[in-house]
């Protein structure tokens, strides 16, 4: 967000009004991120030194099913500003 805080935000099922989210961490840019996913639960690492991913910052429990999207978005937390984000070197394995 605009304010240097790194945000996770959810829905687990389709509707404007259920929207989760939880603040992680306060970041410096440039940050690196890996999402993870087995079965049900979802991690959220990040790193600044560049050797280790350390504790997840996150572990979230969800439903997925057939209507369910995984993605990557960037925000900038406030409705009157814009913001812009490079995703590099994104990643999905099996």
């Amino acid at each position: 967000e605009s304010s240097g805080k790194l945000v996770f935000r959810w829905r687990d099922k389709v509707g404007p009004d259920e929207s989760h989210e939880k603040e992680l961490s306060q970041v410096t840019l440039p940050i690196h991120l890996k999402l993870t996913r087995t079965g049900r639960q979802i991690q959220v690492f990040s790193y600044a030194d560049g050797q280790s991913w350390g504790e997840p910052l996150l572990t979230h429990t969800t439903t997925f099913d057939g209507q369910s999207h995984l993605g990557l978005y960037t925000c900038s937390g406030n409705t009157f500003a814009s913001t812009t984000a490079i995703f590099e070197t994104v990643k999905l394995t099996p």
